[in-house]
C-alpha cells in the first residue's frame, strides 16, 4: 500500500502500486468497508509509468477525498468512487513533468536533480486543502554522492507548500522553504530533521498557519 485515508462517509481509501497494468481487473485504489471487503475499486494505471504510477489518498472533511498522482500537480476531489466533484491541474515552472525512460534513475543527486513530487495532500481543520511538493533546492549543484544528512536534505531539496480554497478551487497561499516537511497522519502538523547542538539529529514537530488569504 502506498498510500491509505479513513473516509468520514466509512471505509478505508487504498492507493497500492499496480501490477500488470494490461489486465483490466487491476485499479489504482479501494474503497474497503469495515469487515474487510471491497466496496468499490477505480481508476485505471498508465501502462506507459507501469510501477510508478503512484498517488496521494486523503479524506475530505465532507466524507469525500482526494487523489493525486505524484510525478504531476494534477489534483481531484471525489464525492465518491463513482461522482468526481473537480480536477485541477497546476502549470508551474518549478513542477516540470519528469521524463521517464532508460537510465531515468542515473546520476540523480550527483549529475541532475530529482523530479519534483508530491509528497501530501491534505484538508487542515479549517478546511482548506495544504499540498506539499518535495522540489529541488533553488541552488542546486551538482557534486559527487553523499550520505544523506539534515544538512544534505537541506542543500538539495525545497519544499513548495501551495494553500487551496476546495469550494474554488483557488490557490490562496504559497511558500517555498529551505527544508523537507513530512506530514504528521491524522492531523494539521508536520515535522522536519534538524541537526540540534552536540551534533545529535532531532525531528522538530511544527504546526503550519495561514495568516490571511493570498499571502507568501
Amino acid at each position: 500500500v502506498y498510500s491509505h485515508a479513513m473516509i468520514a462517509s466509512g471505509g478505508l481509501l487504498l492507493h497500492t502500486r499496480p501490477g500488470r497494468v494490461e489486465e483490466s481487473a487491476d485499479r489504482l485504489f479501494r474503497l474497503v468497508g469495515p469487515a474487510g471487503g471491497d466496496l468499490a475499486r477505480f481508476g485505471l494505471p498508465d501502462p506507459a509509468l507501469g510501477e510508478l504510477d503512484q498517488h496521494l489518498v486523503s479524506a475530505a472533511r465532507d466524507g469525500g477525498f482526494y487523489t493525486a498522482r505524484i510525478w504531476d500537480y494534477e489534483l481531484r476531489r471525489w464525492a465518491a468512487p463513482d461522482s468526481l466533484v473537480w480536477r485541477l491541474r497546476r502549470e508551474v515552472d518549478w513542477f516540470p513533468d519528469p521524463e521517464f525512460g532508460p537510465g531515468f534513475l542515473e546520476g540523480l543527486h550527483t549529475e541532475r536533480p530529482a523530479p519534483p513530487v508530491l509528497v501530501h495532500v491534505g484538508e487542515s481543520s479549517d478546511g482548506l486543502l495544504w499540498v506539499y511538493s518535495m522540489v529541488a533546492d533553488e541552488d542546486w549543484r551538482p557534486g559527487p554522492p553523499e550520505r544523506p544528512t539534515p544538512e544534505w536534505t537541506a542543500r538539495v531539496f525545497d519544499t513548495m507548500v501551495e494553500v487551496i480554497d476546495p469550494e474554488t478551487p483557488e490557490v490562496v497561499a504559497a511558500g517555498r522553504f529551505d527544508e523537507v516537511f513530512a506530514p504528521m497522519c491524522g492531523s494539521d502538523r508536520v515535522y522536519t530533521v534538524r541537526r540540534i547542538e552536540g551534533g545529535d539529529t532531532r525531528a522538530v514537530i511544527l504546526q503550519p498557519q495561514l495568516r490571511g488569504r493570498g499571502g507568501r
